[in-house]
């Protein structure tokens, strides 16, 4: 408050007073405000100094504010109540005053009624009226009402003076627009202060604050209003920052419920206050928007306190009291019913509730609340899952008036959609927790709400509306369910409501299958399926009826999976069997291969589940009873199930058991007779395709006398070529295999079966030349005579490959031809479905290794795709690039690579897309680096220098995505020159080189920017310049010299940055060649490079010059500036402005990822060149600039510092070495003073980084002090006062923790002989790491002293995680078991045994220290709790403890005599799972 000014007249306060306390009718209670915020601020509306002597006016304007909210009535006293400005200026009032009296005067006045008060009329106005708190007029254009000062005291106003007035006066002009969630945030602030200011006033944190005492129902009526008033705030979008403080407010709301229930024992009375007037309240905050706030919680909580416990705690009285007198009734049901009750009358007031738009969302949340009373253990005799169905009818029966028992159900009372949701959101909550319901809600929950059919007529008409996520919910809490005996009938309206679903969706998608196109471009020339045609469905519609199809295979395996809980496999296969008899006399097989039943899914989850629902023998059984039906008489369902449990027969045990048995005999046998016969049922298809896996088991049957039969039907069946349907199509497939297996044997009619192979193959993969769209899915049912082909090639190349190269030459070569033909004209599946295509086949025969084992197949194939690599060319290179080099023979190696130059040079288009064409760029070149592995391939290149430098010339070397290609280009010139370097005493490679070096100095010499030409000619410097001699070593010079003179040209006159970032790099490796020694030339070098710097630095320093469109580029030239200038040799004075030009390239915001890791290298090269001298003033440099540690020092310095450090080298010369090693342990001891300093996670892993460097890597430098400055740092880091980050990831305790315990481990390792006397730092350090390791009780007491770090104690903080426990068990093992190494440096295995056991028996001396604050904290678990990852984690580190403690005498006593009661009982169970468990770990 500004001081009293002499100058101007004394303003009176009793005239102050009595205007405020006036009650003037024509004066409303806001009007008053303004004088009494120019009372309390010193300034009037205009900013000039009220002169007023007001003794203690805070306390008098509290009491004012609140007497007058209170008691004034009318209009005016509502507007005051629901005026945010008030509760603000209260707000004001109360934290200019001392606590007890402002605590003092609220309690006078009954603060908490004015609360509820303002809560009731807050609920009641009509908040479409909006007012500002500033302004002339409001939206209905009225006057705002503003108080006058009398001309009197009016005349007595000074001037304004500056500073806290302005600030005032700029707060109070600014205009906020009344709503409920800004009065709703304003009166919780001040509850808020009340709560904060009261716990710092006594030092208690508890629930009680008793300024906020009051009545129960009065608490309630304030926490209900402000939760009803929130819940008719959220509906305003404009208002989201004001809503968010209200929501803030909600927590301190809930604390004056605690406040005024505080200390009453009668919970029953408070529940019944609760449930009254806030359960509906919170009920809509649970079904609201915000339920996953960070305050909804504390809300949480109430309703498990004053909701679920109360009816609990009844249920368990009723147990007690009831059980005794009357067995029957049981307990557990009267119980039951008591809970029930109880929580029927609690949650009496949702009475109806269930019908609004988010009731599913509310009542989910309430049971989720409920489970988690439940989790905390049962009541009584009842289990969780009585106790859950309890709870789920209580939430059904009161909400929404559903009762789930008490009739039959019938089609006219199935519930509602919406009531179903309900009951699924709520199903869903129980299925999360791990939890169920009993069989017969379960069972009720299906017939009222799943809306199964009822019979087999109109079945299809409703099996549109079964409600399936229920069915799958339900089959997922309990599959007795469907299966227990008194609801067989539910188990069979499942099955036929499956049946008629899946032929409703396969029908809608069976009229568009045929009319869909795929083509290269993606479009067709047909109607688009995604347009409405006639019979036609959108793409949409079919996605929605593929993923309803999904769905129902999913419940079908969660009802397999019931079956094979239940042991019940046989269940299975009879009521499948009963279905598909049923599908059949209904519609024939059309409608038994389009339902559900014969889907590829289900097949494939009853072959996988064969084998775990039964033993060998009970296969043998059940194959051989099949087997037995089908010689009686044959129908489709046996022979289906039979083909499927041939399906399922992998174990070599029941293989050799069907073998032994002759069941396998006498399946083949009724087969072969079956198909023979040409029986109903066997053929065109599951005959076959069962006959095919009985031979797969056992090939021998080949053999016997009815397998003639069988060979020489395949046969029948290939020469056959009329087949249409999907059926006979899988019928040719199977017979097929049966053909390919004879080959391989060699068994039956072979020369025959080879002769129909070879025929029908040519007619099956006939090509039509143009892209191909066929694709199958795996299934036999959807092949069509377009898509055999592709069911064909998938098979063989998945198992007959060798069959093929039985074919021999003539059959082979056709088969090779027609599937090399078909997968160039095809296309790549897209990867979103499993759709698959003929080169996805001919990909998984390039990937799969058996291709290369089969010589002949793999040799004609090459040869085959080389003689035709001019026709498809795109489909040659992709070929070439994924077959071994070692597979292709030189002929075709030589061929390939002149397809590749002659491609490449002659820049043929291969694809009108770029980024295709890039592509097949990069694989272009990919193979032919790969192909000059081989000196016979590179013969072209490597005799012709016209055709290696046309060869680079031919590629871009400006495109970003041709960088893989560029890389290839370079390896292959490299090798082309190092061969030609290897002989370069041969004439021929003389005049190679000679005649290379040549060439490209003319063409450096005679055409601008050609990059190429200078990639090459670098390349020639890099492989031919050491070593050549006499023309080679001249035509180098010559090269070089041009190169240099060439580059001084383009530098210098150029203005575009491409290509100075692209000759940049190469002039610095010319430049510095071979300056080794040369001091006028070192000299003219550094010349030419700071001529170059002065030249394009200025473009980043003025941003007038930097263009737009080149800011890449730019960047290209200064990361070349800087690789320039680290290979220029470096002095004390260039050092430095080399250090600063890379800070400035690692900081400048276009530097990419890429960019930063070269430069990072280069300044890493120039580091390892530097001379003593040079590097002391580096290291003194970066001294100075990053010491002290400062949050503005750039992070690039640290990362810098780590480099430079790792490159240091211990001098031979004493003098110097001494030099060295004092500048690196200074540096050491900065680094460690720094470490609790770091304010970023980035530089506290920088520094901590260097630290390890140090001390693992330069071991000479570190000094004793610096160890102990170690210990201290760690110890620091892991205390309270350690660093704090403003930013912490998930993932940020784990890394700091693991960082310091590898410093403190690295210290074990290496510098053990120096801890010798400071021990008692080291162990303080341990229990330091051992506190971090316990994370924070979610209960625990505010006002206990802290012990965690405040990166670890952070509310963004994660608790460390078992890999930090890891961290710190290696640590104690290492301590207590020494490496022999690290105690001694003598080699004397007597010594060093002797050293060893001293140092194990030091170590006993002290760790004593670390198992008792082992055992202090986890005694403590109202503050910390060791979770169970990291208590595992560590139990090998506390097994070591244990054991050296054991090997000195005395020891374990003396811990033991150093615990209490409760320590020494945990302490000798401990001890006790160390005898138990810990010797034979340690062995």
């Amino acid at each position: 408050m500004p001081s009293i000014n002499p100058d101007l007249p004394l303003l009176k306060t009793t005239d102050l007073t009595k205007q405020l306390r006036s009650r003037d009718s024509g004066q409303s209670l806001l009007s008053l405000l303004d004088l009494a915020e120019r009372v309390l601020y010193g300034t009037s509306k205009d900013g000039r100094i009220v002169n007023v002597h007001f003794p203690k006016k805070e306390e008098w304007l509290i009491e004012w504010a609140v007497q007058r909210l209170k008691e004034e009535e009318g209009d005016g006293g509502v507007e005051a109540r629901l005026s945010g400005r008030f509760w603000t200026f209260l707000l004001e009032l109360l934290r200019k005053t001392d606590w007890a009296v402002a605590t003092r005067c609220l309690r006078k006045h009954s603060f908490l009624q004015l609360v509820g008060m303002t809560m009731e009329e807050c609920h009641k106005r009509d908040w479409t009226k909006r007012k500002l708190w500033r302004s002339g007029k409001d939206e209905d254009g009225d006057a705002e009402m503003e108080m006058e000062i009398k001309d009197s005291i009016a005349t007595e106003l000074g001037p304004a003076p500056k500073g806290d007035v302005i600030q005032r006066q700029q707060n109070r002009s600014g205009k906020r627009v009344e709503s409920i969630s800004g009065l709703l945030g304003d009166v919780a602030a001040v509850v808020r202060y009340l709560q904060e200011s009261t716990a710092e006033a006594t030092g208690f944190g508890g629930s009680a604050v008793l300024v906020l005492r009051g009545p129960p129902e009065l608490g309630g009526q304030v926490l209900g209003g402000y939760l009803d008033n929130i819940h008719l705030g959220l509906g305003d979008q404009s208002e989201e920052e004001e809503l968010d403080r209200a929501i803030t407010g909600i927590e301190a709301m809930v604390g004056v419920w605690k406040s005024c229930v505080y200390g009453n024992a009668d919970l029953k009375k408070t529940s019944a206050v609760f449930s009254k007037t806030c359960l509906l309240p919170a009920y809509k905050i649970l079904s609201s928007k915000i339920v996953e706030c960070p305050y909804i919680p504390s809300l949480e909580k109430q309703v498990t306190d004053y909701i679920f416990t109360p009816a609990f705690l009844a249920g368990a009285c009723a147990e007690v009291s009831k059980a005794a007198g009357d067995p029957k009734p049981s307990a557990a049901q009267i119980a039951g019913e008591a809970l029930e009750a109880e929580l029927c009358g609690l949650l009496s007031p949702l009475q109806g509730s269930g019908r609004a738009s988010n009731a599913a969302k509310g009542l989910a949340n309430l049971m989720k609340i409920g489970i988690s009373k439940t989790m905390q253990g049962s009541t009584g005799k009842l289990t969780k899952v009585e106790t859950v169905g309890r709870i789920f009818a209580s939430l059904l029966g009161v909400p929404l008036g559903v009762q789930l028992h008490g009739g039959t159900p019938q089609e006219k009372n199935v519930f509602s959609e919406g009531d179903a949701n309900i009951i699924y959101s709520i199903l869903t909550i129980i299925s999360q927790n791990g939890l169920s319901i009993s069989d017969e809600t379960l069972r009720a929950i299906v017939d009222l709400a799943a809306n199964l059919p009822f019979s087999r007529k109109d079945d299809e008409k409703s099996a549109n509306d079964v409600r399936w996520p229920i069915i799958e919910l339900a089959l997922t809490l309990d599959f007795d369910t469907f299966i227990i005996s008194q609801s067989t009938s539910l188990l069979d309206r499942l099955v036929f409501a499956l049946s008629a679903s899946w032929c409703i969706d396969s029908t809608i998608l069976l009229r568009d299958i045929e009319s869909t196109q795929f083509t290269l471009g993606g479009e067709s020339t047909d109607v688009r399926s995604d347009e409405k045609e006639g019979t036609r469905v959108t793409q949409a519609e079919k996605s929605v009826l593929r993923k309803q199809q999904e769905g129902l295979l999913r419940i079908i395996s969660l009802l397999l999976e019931g079956f094979l809980k239940a042991r019940d496999l046989d269940g299975f296969l009879a009521f499948w069997r009963d279905e598909l008899n049923v599908l059949y006399a209904r519609g024939g097989e059309e409608r038994v291969f389009r339902s559900i039943w014969t889907h590829e899914g289900l097949v494939a989850m009853f072959s996988n589940a064969i084998e775990r629902g039964y033993f060998s023998s009970k296969v043998d059984k059940v194959l051989a009873s099949y087997a037995g039906s089908l010689s009686q008489n044959a129908n489709l369902a046996d022979i289906f199930i039979l083909d499927a449990i041939l399906r399922g027969i992998r174990r070599e045990e029941t293989e050799e058991r069907l073998k032994n048995t002759g069941t396998l005999t006498q399946v083949f046998n009724i087969l072969a007779e079956g198909i023979h016969k040409n029986a109903p049922f066997f053929t065109p298809w599951l005959g076959w395709q069962a006959l095919y896996r009985v031979l797969q088991i056992d090939n021998s049957l080949l053999y016997v006398p009815a397998s003639s039969h069988v060979t020489e039907g395949a046969v029948n069946v290939l020469e056959k070529c009329s087949f249409e349907r999907s059926t006979e199509l899988g019928g040719l497939l199977a017979s097929y295999q049966i053909v390919f297996l004879s080959l391989i044997h060699k068994v039956g009619p072979v020369e025959a079966a080879r002769l129909a192979v070879c025929k029908r193959i040519s007619v099956d993969l006939e090509v039509s030349p143009g892209p191909s769209d066929e694709y199958w899915d795996g299934a036999i049912l959807s092949l069509t005579p377009s898509r055999f082909h592709v069911a064909l090639l998938f098979t063989v190349v998945k198992r007959w490959l060798r069959a093929v190269e039985a074919l021999e030459a003539g059959g082979m070569s056709s088969f090779i031809e027609f599937f090399m033909e078909r997968a160039a004209w095809s296309l790549p599946s897209t990867g979103e479905s499993e759709l698959i295509t003929v080169r996805d086949i001919w990909d998984e025969m390039l990937r799969s290794g058996v291709l290369f084992e089969l010589p002949g197949l793999r040799d004609r194939i090459i040869a085959n795709i080389t003689s035709k690599c001019d026709q498809y060319k795109l489909f040659f290179f992709d070929t070439v690039a994924r077959v071994p080099l070692e597979t292709i023979n030189s002929k075709d190696k030589v061929t390939i690579a002149r397809v590749i130059l002659d491609t490449d040079i002659l820049r043929e288009e291969l694809a009108a897309h770029p980024r295709v064409k890039n592509e097949v760029i990069n694989k272009l070149r990919a193979a032919m680096a790969r192909l000059m592995d081989q000196p016979v391939a590179g013969q072209k290149l490597h005799e012709s220098p016209d055709t290696l430098l046309a060869w680079f010339h031919s590629l871009n070397w400006g495109i970003p995505e041709l960088r893989p290609a560029q890389q290839c280009t370079i390896a292959a010139g490299e090798k082309i020159l190092k061969r030609a370097m290897l002989n370069k005493d041969q004439p021929q490679n003389i005049e190679y080189l000679a005649m290379l070096f040549s060439i490209i100095e003319r063409n450096i010499r005679v055409t601008k920017g050609m990059i190429p030409s200078w990639q090459l000619a670098l390349l020639c410097l890099r492989e031919c310049f050491n070593g050549s001699t006499g023309k080679v070593k001249d035509g180098l010079q010559v090269l070089r010299i041009r190169m240099l003179k060439q580059a001084d040209a383009l530098l210098g006159d150029t203005k575009d940055p491409r290509m100075t970032a692209a000759l940049l790099p190469i002039y610095g490796e010319a430049l510095f060649l071979d300056t080794e020694g040369n001091e006028p030339q070192i000299f003219e070098a550094g010349k030419k490079t700071a001529q170059i710097l002065n030249q394009w630095l200025p473009q980043w320093n003025s941003a007038s010059t930097t263009l737009q469109d080149y800011e890449e580029q730019l960047q290209d030239v200064l990361t070349g500036l800087v690789h320039l200038r680290c290979l220029s040799p470096q002095t004390q004075e260039s050092v430095e402005s080399t250090t600063a030009l890379v800070i400035f390239a690692l900081t400048h915001p276009f530097t990419k990822l890429d960019q930063r890791t070269s430069i990072i290298t280069s300044f890493t090269n120039m580091t390892s060149r530097l001379s003593l001298e040079t590097y002391l003033h580096a290291i003194s440099t970066f001294l100075e600039s990053c010491f002290p540690i400062s949050p503005s020092t750039p992070q690039e310095y640290y990362a810098l510092l780590s480099i430079l450090l790792s490159s240091a080298k211990k001098p031979t010369i004493p003098s110097k070495s001494s030099a060295i090693t004092e500048r690196l342990s200074k540096i050491y001891s900065y680094l460690a003073i720094s470490l609790h300093h770091c304010t970023t996670q980035d530089s506290f892993l920088t520094l901590s980084s260097c630290m390890h460097t140090l001390l693992r890597t330069h071991p000479w430098c570190i000094s004793q002090f610096n160890i102990d400055e170690t210990l201290t740092a760690i110890n620091i880091c892991t205390s309270p006062g350690g660093p704090s980050f403003a930013i912490i990831s998930p993932t940020t305790p784990d890394d700091i923790y693991t960082l310091l315990t590898r410093l403190l481990l690295t210290l074990l390792l290496g510098h053990r002989f120096r801890l010798k006397g400071r021990y008692h730092l080291l162990i303080a350090t341990l229990q330091s790491l051992l506190r971090c390791l316990y994370s924070l009780a979610p209960h625990r007491k505010k006002l206990d002293k802290p012990i965690h770090p405040p990166w670890l104690s952070s509310p963004s903080s994660t608790p460390l995680s078992p890999v930090s426990a890891t961290a710190f068990t290696r640590i104690l093992t290492t301590l207590c078991d020494p490496v022999a190494s690290t105690v001694s440096r003598h080699t004397s295995s007597a010594l060093l045994t002797s050293r060893t056991g001293l140092a194990r028996k030091e170590v006993a001396r002290y760790v004593p220290y670390v198992m008792m604050e082992h055992v202090y904290w986890q005694l403590q678990p109202q503050r910390v709790l060791l979770q169970g990852g990291n208590r595992e984690a560590l139990a090998q580190g506390v097994y070591a403890l244990f054991e050296v403690m054991k090997s000195e005498e005395g020891t374990l006593k003396r811990v033991n005599a150093g615990l209490d009661a409760q320590g020494r009982a945990l302490f000798k169970r401990m001890y006790e799972d160390f005898g138990r468990y810990g010797v034979e770990s340690l062995r």
